[in-house]
């Protein structure tokens, strides 16, 4: 069920991103991984100074929760998000769907794992369920297949590992 429940997800976050009328197009969001690089250099600079370690002090007696550590962090977290913007905009370009690909090469090979065979018919009733599709038949199951064999061994892989 946790599988199904997951495929349900990732289907319509895949496509509640690539219809999103306010997706940024690579040149913004490439403009703000610049900015956002320098900014994130330049913070970590000031840290290393008078002023930005007298900085730091302030902020954290202002703000309890976060303290002078979680202050610190600030530069490695503006990168993070920013890797993590570029590669869901790149991942979900050209109607692709990562997450989906990755949870329904899960269902599959959990599937195979389990039982020795794919079952295609059964898996895409499944399928057809969790995407609330009008049908997925067996046949596009099985093309889907062919055409994601990178996405079917990551999740063996994982398989494996539990």
């Amino acid at each position: 069920m946790h599988a199904i429940i997951s495929l349900r997800l990732a289907f319509e976050g895949s496509e509640r991103l690539q219809d999103d009328p306010d997706r940024m197009d690579s040149r913004k969001l490439e403009m703000l991984l610049q900015k956002t690089q320098w900014v994130a250099r330049a913070w970590e600079r000031q840290y290393q100074t008078p002023f930005g370690k007298e900085a730091l002090k302030f902020a954290a007696k202002c703000d309890p929760r976060a303290g002078e550590e979680e202050l610190l962090k600030i530069p490695q977290r503006l990168l993070s998000l920013a890797g993590w913007a570029s590669d869901i905009h790149r991942k979900t370009r050209h109607r692709q769907r990562p997450l989906y690909d990755d949870n329904l090469a899960a269902l599959v090979e959990y599937v195979k794992l389990k039982t020795g065979d794919y079952h295609d018919r059964q898996v895409s009733a499944l399928v057809c369920f969790a995407i609330k599709a009008d049908s997925y038949d067996a046949n596009t199951l099985g093309v889907w297949r062919s055409e994601h064999k990178r996405a079917l061994s990551r999740a063996r892989l994982r398989l494996k590992k539990h």
